[in-house]
């Protein structure tokens, strides 16, 4: 994990629309819960009005006020190891697991904060719809929303993903879906369709096909 040395904001990034009294807008979609502006940054980042988000870092913190989403650049230290996790269990007291977005993105252990207190629907990475606060999910997600039916070997999502690493280089690019387990892949390049899709640890691959028959 990280810590904070100063503190500086950094200007606007920017959010999506209001939803209020029950019915959404017209331009928001989803199954926000909460009466509240969602404010988003890169990388699937999501943050509630009002309230005081983690970074992605572990170091900075960010916050959803009046609209537009305002995070903090710190200078940061080593203070030791992050700890990677698959739910807020794993993690020591005072702690969350949190990340973005999507099953090939590494979750860790970050300080705990402020949640909101409405319930989200949840697609997890182990093909199971849950539901959680709408600002700390908990747990890796697929996707906000519930998960569509359990997939067979014929689905898409299933099938062996078109990466493969070319020469001999000491370059490694992730970890590609095999069709029933995960691979390494390196080289010199990566070749394929999907080489731009692969995990960065086998765990976030294995989750990420969790669902997918052995």
């Amino acid at each position: 994990m990280k810590r904070a040395m100063l503190w500086v904001w950094l200007s606007t990034l920017g959010c999506s629309g209001v939803i209020s009294g029950g019915a959404a807008d017209s331009g928001a979609t989803g199954d926000a819960a909460a009466d509240a502006a969602v404010c988003r940054g890169p990388g699937g980042y999501v943050c509630v009005e009002g309230q005081r988000c983690g970074s992605p870092d572990g170091c900075n913190s960010c916050a959803c006020q009046g609209g537009l989403l305002a995070c903090t650049a710190l200078a940061c230290v080593d203070a030791g190891p992050t700890v990677s996790c698959r739910s807020s269990a794993e993690c020591p007291n005072g702690q969350m697991c949190d990340g973005a977005e999507g099953c090939g993105v590494a979750w860790r252990c970050v300080a705990l904060r402020a949640c909101t207190e409405d319930l989200a629907t949840y697609c997890g990475c182990d093909g199971e719809t849950f539901q959680a606060s709408g600002s700390c999910p908990g747990r890796p997600y697929r996707q906000r929303g519930a998960c569509a039916q359990s997939v067979d070997a014929g689905d898409p999502a299933c099938a062996p993903q078109d990466a493969r690493g070319e020469g001999l280089c000491p370059a490694f690019f992730g970890y590609a879906w095999r069709g029933q387990r995960c691979e390494g892949v390196g080289g010199c390049n990566c070749e394929g369709a999907h080489c731009d899709r692969l995990a960065q640890t086998p765990e976030a691959c294995e989750m990420a096909h969790a669902q997918c028959p052995r």
